[in-house]
């Protein structure tokens, strides 16, 4: 499916954080410094500095006529040394598509890994070793390796520091308990409870924000959705809920029979 082209600019530590959570994600444990500066690099080269990507194509990758999402724009490559330019509904102008950073990031990184020998460049850490495994065949660019390696070697200086920030927001990300990973949301049950959480004086503890996860498709990329409210919680956190919200009722009584008790004891007649 073709669908409209549009230029989704990213801010580089934004570009840094979704590589650094697709490759957890891929992988099941967080990318070396050195992994994923290379990563940040090879993307930042790829899409001017994120500032020419389209539809979250982290790696400017090509599409085949099957693929889920094709965005179509103008591009070249280089054929025989020479600089040849490419217009729509060409073929050579068929981009992957997504719909979010996430799923973009995610999909560049199954592309690399699913070419032994790029997945292994990546892994050494080093951009030489990386550039040359890329422009082994079938190879990642039709660009000059040389001036690849160039390009990249300076992108990596310019962004690779940012690897280590993205690596330290990631370890410090709360990881959010099961029972929560619906996002429920309890009813107040009380007007009382409900007035007293809105003045302040007590939290709204039973409020949980919405979290993301994403979901896989048949076509192998992963698209991001939100976990919607799912209206039920634990019989134990209703308890505690029901709990809180009848304290103002039970506390009314217990000062409604103490009054009642000195109304007997000093002659006042019931009340």
């Amino acid at each position: 499916m073709i669908v409209p082209n549009k230029l989704t600019r990213l801010r580089p530590q934004d570009a840094a954080a979704a590589l650094a959570a697709a490759y957890e994600q891929l992988t099941g444990i967080a990318p070396a410094q050195p992994v994923l500066g290379l990563l940040i690099a090879q993307s930042a080269l790829e899409t001017a500095d994120w500032q020419s990507i389209h539809n979250f194509n982290f790696g400017n990758q090509k599409a085949g006529s099957s693929y889920p999402m094709i965005v179509q724009f103008r591009c070249s490559e280089i054929v025989n040394g020479v600089e040849q330019f490419y217009e729509p509904p060409a073929p050579e102008c068929n981009f992957r598509a997504y719909e979010t950073s996430a799923s973009g990031a995610l999909d560049y990184l199954r592309v690399l890994r699913g070419r032994e020998h790029w997945w292994q460049g990546l892994h050494t850490g080093d951009p030489s070793a990386f550039v040359d495994a890329l422009a082994t065949p079938p190879r990642y660019f039709t660009a000059s390796p040389a001036l690849y390696k160039r390009v990249l070697i300076e992108r990596l200086e310019q962004y690779g520091s940012l690897a280590e920030g993205a690596l330290n927001r990631q370890a410090q990300r709360p990881e959010l308990p099961p029972t929560f990973l619906a996002a429920p949301t309890l009813p107040v049950l009380s007007a009382d409870w409900r007035s007293r959480s809105a003045s302040g004086s007590l939290p709204s503890a039973f409020s949980w924000p919405p979290s993301e996860g994403h979901a896989d498709e048949p076509s192998g990329v992963r698209s991001l959705v939100t976990w919607r409210d799912s209206g039920a919680a634990s019989p134990a956190t209703q308890r505690h809920a029901i709990e809180l919200a009848s304290a103002p009722s039970l506390l009314a009584h217990l000062f409604g029979f103490i009054d009642r008790l000195f109304a007997r004891l000093f002659g006042r007649g019931p009340a």
